[in-house]
């Protein structure tokens, strides 16, 4: 019984990499990021809070370690009106206590002074940064009123469901706030509190469009035979860690959703000022935080939401199994989407399934071994159905093995207008 927690722990040890950490600190009280003086020559400052796991420090670093964003931001003469500030806080990955509130309480205090000095505080935010500074705020109503716009960079507005998996096994509160299980009361509630209150403060949204290579698949519905992550994960591919829906989903600007070239990690982490990450904040400083009203487009996305692997050896009876796929956010499938090229089964198998009995928006990829199908599947809900069988040659016949991974095609549009009121 000892493997279980040994498992959740390696997970967890795999987390910063994924998230955006370096290290576990011992401490949890929050810090300052900044030197212990800052000038306050300038009518703005700039505030760079990291994400989860993150660091004042190491968060914004290129790759090859060269180059450190806000240095390169405070050598470019289009913000020399401005102070750069970068904020940190500690947040190990096990044993944390601190909550959203906590971190947002005390940073709000180390940003008095920020506050009180400025005429205006513009934050660029990664990951479970933007959460941060959306409580900061909310809880400081005066401090809203000299923010012009936000820049969320991978913001889990909806949640993640690297989060969701972690919290299984932590009570990290950091970790419970950004899941994206459907009763995540923080996120709905932090959401509905900022609509309310009407701030006048644009939000901009950047989402990752690369994917990164998970370590593990229960981040995802994945069901079979007892190795099947294992067997799962060249098949699966990448993930994303804050999907597009979540990472726009705070953002009320009447600019167009933008996706950066890059993984969650490397969002953050441009290598000169020609890097997308560094232009898209550069462009919203130089207009204010406003920009004209476009066309709406749609922003197109897919992500695989489960997988499933049988098998059977040789000789042994046949592998036949139904299986269920949750579909998350089944509104959101994008009805212009047709499964094209549907390979439904191999070795002279047969299926009743064909394109056009897959819905829109869902895309079904199956390989396997030897003699192998998937049949019968249907959309009932918010749950995709399919059967999977996999049949062995006697012994001393090869066995047989089925891969499958449902995919689901998105299709969102950003907001219309801002929320200037």
């Amino acid at each position: 019984m000892k493997l279980l927690p040994t498992l959740a722990m390696l997970c967890l040890a795999c987390l910063p990499s994924v998230l955006g950490g370096q290290s576990s600190p011992k401490s949890i009280a929050p810090v300052n990021g900044t030197p212990a003086s800052i000038p306050k020559t300038k009518s703005k400052a700039i505030v760079f809070v990291h994400g989860i796991y993150g660091s004042g420090k190491e968060t914004w670093k290129s790759p090859d370690g060269k180059t450190y964003w806000p240095d390169l931001m405070s050598g470019d003469s289009q913000f020399s009106d401005a102070d750069v500030v970068v904020k940190s806080y500690l947040t190990p990955f096990t044993g944390n206590s601190n909550s959203v509130q906590t971190i947002s309480s005390s940073l709000g205090s180390e940003l008095a002074d920020i506050f009180s000095s400025h005429k205006e505080v513009i934050f660029l935010c990664h990951s479970l940064g933007g959460l941060i500074v959306k409580q900061l705020l909310l809880d400081n109503p005066r401090y809203a009123k000299k923010v012009p716009f936000i820049v969320f960079y991978a913001t889990p507005g909806g949640g993640s469901f690297v989060a969701r998996f972690a919290s299984v096994f932590s009570e990290d509160p950091l970790l419970q706030a950004m899941s994206n299980a459907g009763d995540n009361k923080y996120l709905v509630g932090l959401e509905n509190r900022w609509r309310t209150a009407k701030f006048s403060t644009h939000r901009y949204c950047a989402y990752e469009l690369l994917k990164m290579r998970p370590h593990d698949l229960r981040s995802m519905v994945v069901g079979g035979a007892p190795d099947a992550k294992q067997k799962l994960l060249d098949f699966v591919g990448g993930i994303y860690v804050v999907d597009p829906i979540s990472a726009t989903y705070a953002c009320d600007s009447n600019a167009e959703f933008t996706g950066i070239d890059a993984n969650h990690v490397g969002i953050v982490k441009p290598s000169s000022r020609a890097d997308a990450s560094y232009s898209l904040f550069a462009k919203y400083y130089a207009t204010h935080g406003v920009q004209e009203r476009t066309n709406a487009q749609p922003l197109r996305f897919d992500k695989a939401v489960c997988a499933f692997y049988g098998e059977a050896n040789q000789g042994a009876g046949g592998w036949n199994k139904d299986e269920v796929c949750p579909v998350p956010d089944r509104d959101k499938l994008d009805p212009d989407f047709h499964q094209g090229d549907f390979n439904c089964c191999g070795g002279g198998a047969g299926s009743s399934m064909t394109n056009a009995s897959i819905p829109a928006g869902i895309e079904i990829r199956v390989d396997g071994g030897y003699y192998w199908s998937v049949d019968r599947g249907s959309l009932e809900g918010d749950v995709y159905k399919l059967h999977t069988y996999c049949g062995p040659e006697p012994a001393p016949g090869p066995g047989c093995n089925v891969k499958v991974k449902i995919i689901g095609h998105y299709r969102i549009f950003r907001p219309e207008t801002a929320n200037t009121e």
